[in-house]
């Protein structure tokens, strides 16, 4: 999961990629936001957005990444008292559906499919999902990353 925000466009976006235990794409979804938000909030967005989409789809467990380490740290420690608490309540909320869902932080290097859905989402746009499949544009992305 990942958030864009350009304060010079005005824009941000998040993206999300859900993979299952084999690495092959089960969902996909980009969607840009209303306005200009700061960057933790973007990143707070975007896994809130990954795990709705998770819970939407019934997955029973759940690892969610990003690779803000300050978001994944909130949400860890359960930081409701942030400005962002109340949607760092509603992950946690969220997270009680699965049977197992932990947040983990992902370096940037790894996380380049999530952030090209923002991207994607910053460019042209658009909110799209996409299940069972990966969105063309994303193929080598995911391909380079079963290499790694």
């Amino acid at each position: 999961m990942d958030g864009a925000s350009s304060e010079l466009e005005g824009t941000s976006s998040i993206g999300v990629i859900i993979r299952d235990c084999k690495s092959d794409t089960v969902a996909a979804l980009c969607k840009p936001l209303q306005s200009h938000y700061p960057v933790e909030l973007v990143e707070i967005i975007a896994l809130e957005q990954g795990i709705l989409l998770a819970q939407e789809m019934h997955l029973p467990c759940v690892l969610c990444e990003s690779d803000a380490s300050n978001v994944i740290n909130a949400i860890n420690d359960s930081a409701i008292g942030t400005p962002y608490g109340h949607i760092i309540q509603d992950i946690i909320q969220a997270q009680a559906s699965f049977a197992f869902c932990t947040f983990r932080f992902l370096s940037r290097a790894f996380n380049h499919a999530a952030h090209e859905l923002a991207q994607f989402a910053h460019r042209t746009g658009s909110h799209q999902v996409w299940y069972g499949v990966t969105p063309s544009f994303l193929e080598s992305i995911v391909q380079a990353d079963l290499l790694i």
